[in-house]
């Protein structure tokens, strides 16, 4: 049903913003794997799992590639496994990487789910009345990379068509990729500035000029804008107090189970898990109205 799609920009603004800002400034791994997993089930709710699992092999290289990186650079904790060219490698800093992994993949999807939803429209109108020309140029450079991969893949078919990919040698058809992407940004570059000029010349940004406007505010989006400050709020509250505090040097602090901190870990969890069961709960109540026709 998509119900969180139609949630007005501005609350979506500010929850996108709130469940990466935890994830990205808490170096909890509970809390970062309770983000990996709320992303991940949004994103595949969103890609309806097509697409997903080919990002699969991208998100476990990257994982691994600062999971193995972070020891061989960070020498800190009191568990060496074993040396490398005279530096230990300790377990602390294994297990800090891989909590940087988490935290990072966490990150772009969420990211990823964020420009899949908020889209440039959404994002023009929140910015416009504030700033019309950076709202223009924010809007723009979402467009720019879906835009320029489209371009790209029309003018390599155009060459295939000509023949020009006929050649066998790899460091030609190298050449050729790269003489087709240098084009195509040409083209986009030349795009953007018929753009700009058409802008100004439909008077774009003078005062007293109106837009059409369709998005309203209702009881539904003060409702989950409440819901997640209030759980945003509580989030830095627990953090400040310590009540999520992890340390991985010297050593590894074991994952409380406090009052406070299973407050704080089930909050985030519905947080996380917010699209993903506003989504599943309309689809119920849609199926439930249908079968009662």
């Amino acid at each position: 049903m998509n119900r969180f799609l139609k949630t007005h920009p501005f609350t979506m603004l500010v929850y996108f913003l709130a469940v990466i800002g935890v994830s990205m400034f808490c170096n909890n791994p509970v809390l970062q794997l309770i983000s990996l997993l709320g992303a991940t089930a949004y994103a595949v709710w969103l890609s309806k799992g097509r697409g997903f699992l080919s990002q699969l092999l991208y998100f476990i290289t990257l994982f691994a590639l600062v999971a193995v990186t972070n020891p061989l650079f960070v020498h800190n904790g009191k568990t060496p496994l074993f040396f490398m060219n005279g530096n230990p490698v300790t377990l602390e800093a294994i297990i800090c990487g891989a909590s940087i992994a988490l935290m990072i993949i966490a990150t772009v999807l969420w990211f990823s789910c964020m420009t899949r939803v908020m889209t440039s429209d959404k994002f023009y109108f929140l910015f416009a009345k504030i700033s019309p020309k950076l709202a223009l140029v924010f809007s723009m450079a979402l467009n720019f990379v879906p835009r320029l991969k489209k371009s790209y893949k029309e003018t390599e078919k155009a060459h295939k068509t000509l023949g020009i990919y006929s050649t066998e040698s790899y460091f030609e058809r190298l050449f050729l990729k790269l003489k087709t992407m240098s084009s195509t940004v040409a083209q986009s570059a030349e795009n953007s500035i018929e753009t700009s000029a058409s802008m100004n010349a439909r008077g774009y940004g003078e005062k007293g000029r109106t837009s059409f406007e369709t998005v309203k505010f209702t009881f539904y989006d003060l409702v989950l804008l409440c819901f997640t400050v209030a759980v945003t709020i509580m989030e830095i509250i627990f953090m400040i107090n310590g009540a999520t505090a992890f340390e991985f040097y010297p050593t590894v602090t074991k994952i409380t189970l406090e009052v406070s901190s299973v407050t704080a870990y089930a909050g985030y969890f519905v947080l996380c898990f917010l699209p993903v069961i506003i989504e599943i709960t309309e689809s119920l109540r849609w199926k439930y109205f249908v079968s009662k026709i």
